[in-house]
């Protein structure tokens, strides 16, 4: 374990006894500058683990913070665009089609409807939870909702009845997203209903394609749902981690850069 996760999971431990932990409480815990205390709270809190309170302190969770469509669609926007072009590209090569939900999904689909502009592919069958896909994609292609539970801060569905719908379907292709791609490769995300429907998805489609941006790479969000072996593609941006590229490279998984 390197010297900053060993700092980090002393501070988690200590987390568990207590509720908060200021600059100087974490300085002295681990002997260190408060400068430095700074820098370990920062990545603690891009990882999702930290939040920051009004008098300066910190309170950190044990738990990543929770996901919302409307933080992640402010994001990293540039980046999920030039991605969403380039599988946009992609998946109009195939019949049916399995969309993921998310800011990422919701620009894919964006790109889509540009390519479709004023030529309506009723032969192409679109499958998703994302009323966001929805509403950007209705009247372009055959479009179907899986229904289920609705989630206001994703602003799609889950549940039973989307899991049922997603697993009596087989897809040409699904286009899936993650919270977090781990060093070992695993595709995680934020809360049980997620992963198992992009579970379902992959298990139901014949090509799998991951589209997340470069930020995901190194993160590791709650539940694990699939590893990078079982993805297809990957579509992600040119800062993605040399680490990672070479990663990918060495599982021969074909890679889109953009």
């Amino acid at each position: 374990m390197k010297k900053s996760e060993k700092q980090i999971d002393l501070l988690s431990k200590r987390l568990s006894l207590v509720d908060r932990i200021s600059i100087s409480d974490g300085a002295e815990l681990l002997k260190i500058t408060e400068s430095s205390v700074r820098r370990i709270f920062s990545k603690m809190e891009k990882a999702g683990l930290a939040i920051r309170v009004h008098d300066r302190k910190k309170k950190l969770n044990s738990e990543p913070a929770a996901y919302s469509y409307s933080v992640e669609d402010t994001v990293n926007t540039e980046k999920k665009k030039r991605i969403a072009s380039a599988v946009a590209k992609l998946v109009l090569g195939y019949q049916s089609v399995y969309l993921d939900s998310g800011s990422t999904l919701y620009r894919i689909s964006l790109a889509i409807s540009n390519l479709l502009g004023q030529n309506p592919s009723p032969n192409l069958k679109i499958f998703t939870n994302s009323m966001k896909n929805l509403e950007v994609l209705q009247g372009l292609a055959s479009i179907k909702l899986s229904g289920g539970d609705y989630r206001p801060s994703r602003r799609d569905f889950c549940g039973f009845l989307a899991e049922n719908a997603v697993s009596r379907l087989n897809f040409d292709v699904c286009v899936l997203g993650a919270d977090g791609v781990n060093a070992s490769g695993d595709l995680t995300t934020t809360d049980f209903d997620t992963a198992k429907l992009c579970m379902s998805a992959i298990n139901h489609s014949t090509v799998k394609i991951l589209a997340v941006d470069s930020s995901k790479f190194g993160k590791t969000a709650l539940v694990t749902y699939a590893n990078i072996s079982d993805i297809s593609i990957v579509v992600t941006d040119s800062e993605i981690p040399d680490d990672f590229k070479k990663f990918l490279s060495d599982s021969e998984i074909k890679t889109v850069i953009v």
